[in-house]
Parts: structure tokens; sequence; C-alpha cells
């Protein structure tokens, strides 16, 4: 049977240059993960964030400082720098942690100005009174003040009225998001993925097991080289061996995995188990087309997250530790991941149907 994923009917899932569209029905949260300017609209509110699918290869930052610096050994102190802050990220990638929701307040009402609405009601009062018909006008300003007392009054109570209401909103979709309510939680995951640097999306709801996909970059995001000293103690930039690029790479899908699922149980409280399906962009074929496909599954349940020591373990060692149904395929003594074979995998298929990679070089 293989590892089994929920799909919300009519789930669809579209990865481009501009970011990841998941359509999760007539409720659902549109999410747009992807380099660039990217946004989450959903039933509360747009969210704005920058993300990023890769790092690895690129030279812009060379090229910039080698107009600044010019000289060979302070490019390679740069470059080094550079590979070292992508290298530690990838270790750092599931450390980030996430607060625990908690039932929302609404906003208390904005003070009603007293004084302006005194001041309009006095001056509509006293128009056309002149300054010397002082009788006269301490009559209009006293009929005045009582009607913009009457106003105020009028305010405050609306304003009142409308905070209930929003607060009575905020209650029910509280108690919707506790009683795992599937609109709601994957509404809630949408937006809160918004702010994570692993593009992700939640695509189904079983219960109280919610089904996620990240999409994770090729190992094209590993760099090529790591900074080192050579025996004398001088700066090196040593190309990584494949077995290093193999491992590198399963510490990062790991990553991302333990990431999206930590925001996951940390934003939907009644939320108890995950699965998490990575899925990539595969290589150009002979005949220049790509496709997506996935890398690695595993399951996630939130009490086995509890207590672990996320400052000393690295993700890998989390995931073989606290995961579960972990599935992955490699070649060879280096270990290259490889994608899974879907044929006997009728949901993971399914998943795979319904993602769309556009073109990703526009």
């Amino acid at each position: 049977m293989g590892f089994s994923i929920k799909l919300s009917p009519g789930v669809r899932v579209r990865v481009s240059s501009r970011g990841v569209r998941t359509s999760l029905g007539p409720r659902g949260a549109r999410l747009h993960i992807g380099g660039g300017r990217t946004a989450i609209s959903s039933g509360f509110g747009p969210v704005t964030y920058s993300t990023t699918l890769s790092g690895g290869r690129g030279t812009a930052s060379v090229n910039r400082a080698l107009g600044s610096y010019g000289s060979a050994a302070s490019v390679k102190e740069i470059e080094a720098r550079r590979l070292a802050e992508i290298l530690v990220g990838i270790f750092e990638l599931h450390r980030e942690e996430f607060p625990e929701a908690a039932p929302p307040t609404a906003p208390e009402p904005i003070p009603v100005d007293r004084k302006a609405v005194i001041a309009r009601h006095r001056a509509e009062a006293t128009k056309g009174i002149g300054i010397f018909a002082r009788s006269k006008r301490r009559e209009a300003v006293a009929g005045a003040d009582l009607r913009a007392e009457e106003e105020i009054v009028s305010m405050e109570d609306k304003a009142r009225a409308e905070a209930a209401v929003l607060q009575s909103d905020l209650d029910s979709w509280w108690e919707a998001l506790i009683a795992n309510d599937p609109d709601v939680v994957l509404e809630t995951l949408g937006a809160a993925f918004g702010d994570n640097q692993a593009a992700a999306a939640a695509v189904g709801l079983d219960g109280d097991e919610v089904s996620l996909i990240v999409i994770v970059p090729s190992s094209d995001a590993i760099p090529e080289r790591k900074p080192d000293l050579t025996p004398s103690g001088n700066l090196t930039l040593k190309k990584i061996t494949k077995r290093e690029l193999a491992e590198l790479y399963m510490e990062m899908l790991c990553g991302y995995a333990l990431v999206t699922v930590k925001e996951c149980f940390a934003v939907a409280p009644s939320v108890r188990s995950a699965r998490i399906a990575a899925v990539r962009l595969s290589p150009l074929d002979s005949y220049g087309n790509q496709h997506p496909e996935v890398v690695l599954t595993v399951r996630f349940e939130r009490a086995k997250l509890e207590g672990i020591d996320w400052g000393r373990a690295d993700s890998v060692m989390i995931t073989n530790d606290a995961g579960s149904e972990l599935t992955y395929r490699t070649k060879g003594v280096v270990k290259e991941l490889l994608p899974l074979d879907l044929t006997t995998n009728p949901d993971l298929a399914s998943l795979i149907s319904a993602v769309d990679f556009e073109s990703l070089t526009e």
C-alpha cells in the first residue's frame, strides 16, 4: 500500500518561479511561496513575506565583492563566509521555534474623540449667533453639549457592539480550530507557513492528522565547496565530496520537514500527527521536460517531538528517532537520493498528479 496521505477534494498545487499556489476548495487559502515577493491570501487577510527555495552555487555575491575589494585573498574570505553561512543555515533549519497558538482577543474599541464631537456640535449650534448674544450662545452651547453627549454614548455603544461581534467571530474561529474543522485548520496552516523558510502547504486533514507537502530544492542548492584550512593554517575552499553532498542534502530535507511540522503543531493545537511528502522538480530529461517527484516521506506525532534537545540533535537524527514511516531511496556508496517509485503507492501518485510545476526559468 505504501505511504498514505490525505488529499482534500479538488486540491491543486502549482509551483513556478513566482511561487507556489495551493487551492484548497472554495474557502481554501491561496498560498504563494517562492522567489521574489511572496504572499498568502486567506479568509484572515493578506500576509506577505519573502523566502527562497535555494541558495547554493550562485556567484552574485562574489562578483559584487570583486568590485569592492579587488584582491583574490579578500574574495576568498568573502566566499568562505558565504559558504559557511549556507552550510550553517542547513544545520539550523530545524531549530526555529514558533509560538504556540492561543485564543485570539479582539482589540479594545478605539476611544471616541470627545473633544472633537463636542466642538463640532458647539460650532453647529452657535453658527450665526453673534459673540455679544451671550445668553443665546449659552443656551445653544448647553443644547449642543447634550446632543454631543448623546452621540458619544451612541458611538461608544456601537464600538462595544462591534467589538463583541468580532470577539464572537474569533471565539467561533478558535472553537473550529480546536475542533479540527478541516477548512479552518487548512486555512490557518496555509497562512502560518507564509513566514516559514520551507515552502509548504497543507493539502488534507483526516481527523487529527494533517497531510503536508514541502517543496524542496534539488541538491544543486548545496554548495560545491566548503571553507577549510590547509595544513599550514591557510584558508582554502575545499571541494565537497559526493558523499558529503548526499549527507548535506538529506540534512536539508529533514530540516525542511521538521521546521514545517513544528510550525504545524504550534498553530494547530489539536493536530496530533502529520504526514509529510517532500517534493522537488526532476532534472531535465532527454526531451527537455521536468516533472514533480517525491524524494522523502515521513510521519511525525506531536508527542514524540516533546523533550527533543533541538539545540544538540541534527535534523537527520531527530527524523530517525522521532519520525515513523520514513521512506527514501538512495543509490551507490555515496547514497545519492533518488525519487520514490510511485507505481505501488496510489496516494503519493495522486499527490503528484495534483502538483503542477510550471516554468521555473521565467
